[in-house]
């Protein structure tokens, strides 16, 4: 009698055990599967528009902290790679994590004067060709990876199985606004000034702009002269400009602003 009893609570015990550990399994195969599907659409996204936009980044972050179990100090941690093409089989590579683009916000009613740095990867206009990672990890594991870190079931391995995933893309698609250095100069030069009145530069060190409204003869002078870089309006060959038209008191303006 005594060991039918025995038998009962052990059997009772391990169906609980059993049951709870496989509805905890299976919804952390269900976390998994929607953590991949955000970033693999953020990467494809970033692929198809040329850029990481900083409110794509908010909706990657947003979606992810929202799948997690940990506090708001203790949630997803993001990297992200990017392999910036030079020529065939160079790159130049930055990094740039949650961590790191938390340290770049600022409040800038409580500070106004206060300079709040792009980070190396969000909002940057991307090349064909570029290669961008995205890697995500939870810092606080579900309830089945508490189950599964257990020392009786992992083995005392001191792994902390918590969920993570990452994916990597080829920018195939350049954004439409993106210029380059050498393009801002080609368009000071080329243009006649007749459907476009005025074309205005903002670069880094000249944040109110420089403003064009004749071309340049020759090519190549001041203040975009190669060999003066210590200019404020010196225009990089090699920066990345953001290209916007506007019409201002009837006359219209294309702009350019100085990415990186």
């Amino acid at each position: 009698m005594v060991g039918k009893i025995a038998i009962f609570i052990v059997s009772t015990v391990f169906f609980l055990v059993f049951g709870i550990f496989t509805y905890t399994y299976f919804g952390n195969v269900s976390i998994q599967s929607r953590a991949e599907n955000l970033v693999y659409n953020a990467a494809d996204s970033a692929s198809t528009t040329g850029q990481l936009s900083s409110n794509l980044y908010t909706y990657l972050s947003d979606n992810l902290n929202n799948l997690s179990r940990g506090s708001e100090d203790n949630r997803y941690f993001i990297q992200l790679k990017l392999e910036k093409y030079i020529r065939p089989g160079v790159y130049d590579i930055f990094y740039e994590s949650s961590e790191d683009i938390a340290r770049l916000n600022c409040t800038t009613s409580s500070n106004p004067n206060s300079y709040c740095r792009k980070g190396s990867i969000i909002d940057r206009p991307l090349d064909v060709g570029d290669r961008l990672s995205i890697f995500v990890q939870d810092r606080t594991p579900t309830a089945w990876g508490q189950l599964a870190s257990m020392p009786l079931i992992n083995r005392g391995d001191g792994r902390i199985r918590t969920i993570s995933t990452s994916t990597s893309t080829i920018i195939v698609k350049r954004i439409g606004n993106a210029s380059r250095g050498y393009d801002v100069i080609a368009d000071i030069n080329s243009q006649q000034y007749n459907t476009i009145n005025r074309i205005q530069v903002i670069t880094k060190l000249n944040k109110t702009g420089k403003n064009y409204t004749t071309p340049a003869n020759p090519p190549y002078t001041l203040p975009y002269n190669i060999s003066n870089v210590t200019d404020v309006n010196f225009i990089n060959p090699l920066g990345e400009f953001l290209m916007d038209e506007d019409i201002v008191n009837g006359v219209k303006i294309r702009r350019y602003t100085q990415r990186y």
